[in-house]
């Protein structure tokens, strides 16, 4: 029975996957800032409102997370089917 060890990969394999997740997380933050501005540009807010930087943290947060958790999925979902299959 090959029973699959989620942190028995092989260092190379770690590093690239690592990586594969750093770069989602920092192409999902530059996503999620563009947005943000993409929102603030459209609704005319003001620039000097105290709130500018709490809308633009909150929407490159979501987008870092959000693109580095599919990222991390969909990399151990291939590692789980790449150990099982024959």
């Amino acid at each position: 029975m090959n029973r699959f060890n989620p942190l028995d990969w092989k260092r190379s394999r770690l590093v690239t996957a690592l990586a594969l997740i750093v770069v989602a997380a920092v192409v999902g933050a530059m996503i999620g800032y563009n947005h943000a501005w993409t929102i603030i540009s459209a609704e005319h807010l003001d620039p000097a409102d105290p709130y500018m930087p709490v809308i633009y943290e909150k929407f490159t947060a979501a987008g870092a997370v959000g693109l580095s958790a599919v990222a991390a999925l969909t990399i151990y979902l291939f590692e789980i089917v790449r150990t099982r299959g024959p």
